[in-house]
């Protein structure tokens, strides 16, 4: 078998019914897009791609990756995953040139999976074939009785673990936020707090020790994540285990961050941590360090990816009104859990339907503020 030609569809544009706020950035739609893999045997990959820097990420597909994997066989994926990341080491190594070999590396996959008729999880391992899923709430533009009100429906919906923002200009602030979510839904759910890189290491140290009395499961990316010192010393000073991974990229980077002591959970989506086949190494990285792991992403390949591996903790689903999406069929969550479909591959495949309707709807663009700059009026209430 032999990769022919490679297809990218036209970028779409994902509407939010309400805008979602984090510590930097207000998001009012979403773009995104699909890649497909072609093969001589008529079988067909395909993998959806990141939502920002999306149109750099679909050039370097298009204009640099394509090529060197055409005439390969997709069997071959160590082979093909080696050749992209060294075709791409000048001007990658990390960001979206990993994200484009990582999508590609999806969408390989699911051909294998296609090819040999198993579901990608039975082909990485096969550990379970149900998963648990938190949901997350990019929710530092509600109020508080807004955010109550969003956390007590994912636990009425049967979610046993959820995740809030954090990364107000005032700390007290977000003490108070996750106090309400704490009384709200008790001691028996998992509390997660993410502050997006916003906080400086002193203050996300002071953050920490005012939130360990409400028993937070894990604070995430308290400072930047360039800064793998500071990292290491947030984690020094709490209890709460510090959730990383997500602005990082390949087994190179992980390996750092749990040598330096900065990291309790393995986070990030598959396509950042540079596709199926990187994501396997990640992972055993992490066991062999008694780390769990917890996907990203939100979607079929995350669920596929968990539940291959022993050390698998739960994945994230985002509480997004979205008005739709690209690929089906859709993530079926019951009571906080996923079942993997028996169908080959991933399951999933392109709704064309959606991308020929949402190809058509304007993107309106996101905004970004730094954390040492004051937020625009619109950004938080």
């Amino acid at each position: 078998m032999k990769i022919v030609d490679v297809k990218l569809t036209p970028t779409v544009v994902l509407k939010l019914k309400r805008p979602i706020a984090d510590a930097f950035i207000w998001v009012p739609s979403f773009r995104a897009a699909a890649v497909q893999v072609f093969t001589d045997e008529d079988i067909i990959g395909i993998s959806t791609v990141g939502t920002y820097g999306l149109e750099a990420i679909k050039a370097l597909i298009e204009t640099e990756l394509k090529h060197v994997i055409i005439g390969e066989d997709p069997m071959d994926y160590e082979r093909i995953w080696d050749k992209m990341y060294w075709y791409t080491l000048n001007h990658g190594r990390k960001g979206i040139a990993i994200e484009a070999l990582g999508c590609l590396d999806i969408a390989i996959w699911d051909i294998i999976g296609k090819a040999l008729k198993m579901p990608v999880y039975k082909l990485l391992g096969g550990y379970t074939d149900t998963v648990k899923a938190y949901r997350t709430g990019i929710d530092l533009n509600l109020t508080v009785n807004e955010l109550v009100k969003l956390h007590k429906k994912s636990v009425e919906e049967g979610f046993d673990a959820i995740k809030m923002k954090i990364g107000r200009r005032n700390i007290d602030e977000d003490v108070d936020r996750v106090r309400a979510v704490r009384d709200a839904v008790g001691y028996n759910v998992k509390l997660m707090v993410d502050a997006n890189n916003a906080l400086s290491v002193r203050t996300a140290i002071r953050l920490a020790k005012k939130l360990e009395r409400y028993e937070v499961f894990w604070f995430e990316e308290p400072v930047i994540a360039d800064n793998i010192d500071g990292l290491a010393e947030v984690a020094k000073n709490t209890e709460i285990p510090i959730a990383l991974g997500e602005n990082e990229y390949l087994k190179f980077g992980i390996k750092e961050l749990i040598e330096r002591k900065a990291i309790g959970v393995l986070i990030g989506t598959v396509s950042r941590m540079g596709g199926v086949t990187e994501w396997r190494k990640v992972a055993s990285i992490a066991q062999a360090w008694d780390i769990p792991i917890s996907p990203q992403g939100g979607d079929w390949v995350a669920a596929h990816v968990l539940a291959s591996v022993p050390n698998g903790l739960f994945m994230e689903t985002a509480a997004l009104e979205l008005e739709d999406g690209i690929t089906k069929p859709k993530l079926a969550i019951n009571k906080g859990c996923i079942k993997l479909p028996n169908t080959y591959g991933f399951g999933w495949e392109i709704d064309w339907e959606a991308v020929n309707r949402l190809s058509k709807i304007e993107w309106i663009r996101h905004e970004t503020t730094p954390p040492g700059l004051p937020r625009p009026p619109h950004h938080l209430k």
